[in-house]
């Protein structure tokens, strides 16, 4: 006797790994996939668990995402020569190097966030290994005004 299956059927469709990647390649995150196929976050790890071909282009959908936030970051590092009257301080005819309108601090963040283990801040401490490390701390105190 067959067991019978409980609970809902899955949503799950083998497209959707394609679809996964391509989501994340466009710079989109894995969670947002959800809003796309119109289930919950918890349904995507479950689909994780349940089909390896999903797993996998969970794994293939983060390296092309991170390959986007690159390509994008290089492309508004590298200046491009903008010679129309519109350049900020340019008049006509002036040569002004422009960058295309990238806020470092956003894009700082969001690497930081998406790639954790590659965009932490270092700490490095410089020192001879075998003395003992001094921390000198300044501090000036508050003097109590007269009459208290």
């Amino acid at each position: 006797m067959d067991e019978l299956k409980q609970g809902r059927p899955t949503k799950y469709k083998p497209e959707f790994d394609a679809l996964l990647i391509d989501h994340m390649a466009s710079g989109l995150s894995y969670q947002s996939f959800a809003g796309e196929c119109s289930v919950c976050i918890d349904t995507l790890y479950e689909w994780e668990r349940a089909n390896p071909s999903f797993s996998y282009a969970k794994k293939i959908g983060f390296e092309k995402n991170r390959t986007f936030w690159e390509k994008l970051g290089i492309q508004h590092i590298i200046n491009k020569s903008d010679s129309s009257s519109e350049s900020f301080g340019g008049g006509a005819g002036s040569s002004q190097s422009s960058s295309r309108s990238l806020n470092s601090t956003v894009y700082i963040f969001n690497m930081k966030n998406r790639f954790p283990k590659e965009w932490r801040d270092r700490v490095e401490v410089a020192g001879d290994k075998d003395a003992p490390l001094n921390i000198t701390m300044n501090y000036e105190r508050k003097k109590k005004p007269k009459g208290e």
